[in-house]
């Protein structure tokens, strides 16, 4: 029987009802751990999770990336 909140069988690593997976990474942002059946992306051998990093502005996400806007001038 699948699971009434996120219909999959067994449930899918982001709900609620899961069962918590082993540690896998830690994530810089939250100081949380990354977990079996969590999306997380690497950069710069630093792992984040999804979620987390799409919570920050365009701006913030430039920092990580160690990149910035500039103002193209004539």
């Amino acid at each position: 029987m699948s699971c009434s909140m996120c219909f999959k069988q067994p449930c899918d690593g982001r709900c609620p009802y899961a069962a918590e997976g082993d540690v896998v990474h830690h994530c810089q942002m939250c100081d949380e751990s990354v977990r079996v059946g969590e999306y997380y992306i690497e950069m710069g051998g630093e792992f984040y999770h999804l979620r987390c990093l799409e919570t920050i502005d365009l701006s913030d996400w430039l920092s990580l990336v160690d990149a910035a806007a500039e103002l193209a001038e004539a």
